[in-house]
């Protein structure tokens, strides 16, 4: 895999949904809590989400060892940040990192759309933007993020 497909399929693969990750767990919060404009509830649905997300990039992993091995020299640091199975710092440094991300994107939310736009339908086109986004990364280079081949990028 080039250098270029490497930061493409990351972009498309990983930054993208990630970015409508934040945004889908800010929208389905203002969507679910009548009464969010707290702190103290923005704090929590940033708190549970964080583990959510962190949960989500474990069985990343592997592609993202293909992605960091091949690709440039950013993509590659990008990529080691959201490694975090086997470091406890990173995993506590990502979970510091998506609450505040998550934090923001709820008040972004709230302050941005009609509450109709996101009870009505923000979530489908976050979701849609996920789905679509994931197809095309897949698409260009599904050969070298399957689980099967190359099994010795594992042992990195």
């Amino acid at each position: 895999m080039s250098k270029r497909k490497a930061f493409w399929v990351f972009v498309f693969l990983f930054t993208i949904p990630y970015l409508a990750a934040l945004g889908l767990s800010g929208t389905l919060y203002n969507a679910l809590v009548r009464h969010v404009a707290s702190w103290g509830r923005t704090i929590a649905a940033a708190a549970t989400a964080a583990f959510g997300l962190l949960a989500i990039k474990i069985p990343l992993e592997r592609p993202l060892r293909i992605i960091r091995t091949n690709g440039g020299r950013l993509t590659s640091r990008v990529a080691n940040l959201f490694m975090v199975q086997n470091s406890l710092p990173k995993k506590g440094i990502n979970y510091v990192l998506d609450f505040c991300l998550v934090g923001v994107a709820t008040w972004v939310v709230r302050h941005t759309f009609t509450h109709d736009f996101v009870v009505g339908s923000l979530t489908g086109w976050l979701a849609t933007v996920i789905f679509l986004s994931v197809c095309i990364g897949v698409y260009l280079d599904f050969d070298d993020l399957t689980i099967d081949r190359d099994i010795d990028v594992e042992n990195d």
